[in-house]
């Protein structure tokens, strides 16, 4: 039966991958060590992913996204203020 347990640094080790594969990070080497730092900014990787979310989730459209969270405050306001508090 196959290990399916990994190590902490194995773990990190496919994260820090797969962001280098996606082009957020880059990595200098230094004998057998490795130096990472980041390609993009903090805020073009969180543009990248809200766009992700909305394309994946809300069929590309924003006005779903809005849609989508109306209806949850909708309907509390619905049922009066008395099932505010």
């Amino acid at each position: 039966m196959p290990n399916c347990f990994h190590s902490k640094e194995s773990l990190h080790s496919t994260y820090v991958r797969s962001f280098e594969e996606k082009g957020f990070l880059s990595h200098e080497s230094f004998g057998s060590t490795y130096r990472y730092h980041c390609v993009i900014s903090e805020e073009a990787y969180r543009n990248g992913t809200l766009r992700n979310v909305v394309k994946r989730y809300f069929g590309n459209s924003y006005l779903s996204v809005v849609s989508s969270t109306d209806q949850g405050a909708g309907s509390h306001r619905d049922r009066g203020p008395e099932a505010a508090g």
